[in-house]
């Protein structure tokens, strides 16, 4: 089966009432399960693009929903080997730029609750979208990735996201619209 365009949400949670189409996913939590099941999905519909919506936390962003044009992940550190922070040992893609206007999203495995610890300039954190964005580059799909920003990665962070996780979804459906992305079944 052949789909146009997959949407990646990290859970369900995140807009709940999209999930009423067929290829709308959900991926999980964490690199790891973004690079496996972006990677699963891309081999079962061989989509032309995969739109990756959800959550993130502000840095240099307080409100809304921002598209992502440029990724990397804060938590990968060689800088024992001389490498910059977010720099991969015989990796061209460490840092991914996506065609067109965005913000900078640093993706890592943690929760961000304190801003400082973060060693990269950034607009936004989140856990998944330089892994997303990474398969599909590899894969040659074409990638869109917009973030809605529910927490301001602070130490208030993880009550303020469980209070506003489904907030952007009228924000995602007007993303949906301008993408002029295929919504299957529904």
């Amino acid at each position: 089966m052949s789909m146009n365009d997959l949407v990646l949400f990290a859970l369900k949670a995140e807009a709940p009432r999209l999930f009423r189409y067929n290829n709308v996913f959900e991926i999980g939590v964490g690199k790891v399960n973004a690079a496996i099941m972006t990677t699963l999905l891309i081999n079962m519909y061989r989509p032309k693009r995969i739109i990756n919506l959800g959550t993130a936390g502000g840095v240099k962003l307080l409100s809304g929903i921002h598209r992502v044009n440029y990724v990397f992940q804060h938590d990968f550190n060689l800088t024992s080997m001389g490498l910059a922070p977010g720099q991969i040992l015989g990796d061209n893609n460490s840092f991914i730029k996506l065609p067109g206007e965005g913000h900078t999203c640093a993706t890592g495995d943690i929760h961000v609750t304190e801003r400082h610890k973060i060693r990269l300039d950034c607009d936004m954190v989140d856990m998944e979208s330089y892994s997303i964005a990474k398969i599909c580059k590899i894969m040659g799909v074409e990638c869109e990735i917009y973030k809605y920003i529910s927490d301001q990665a602070d130490e208030n962070a993880g009550t303020t996201w469980q209070e506003e996780v489904a907030a952007g979804e009228e924000l995602y459906k007007k993303v949906l619209q301008e993408l002029n992305a295929e919504l299957i079944g529904g």
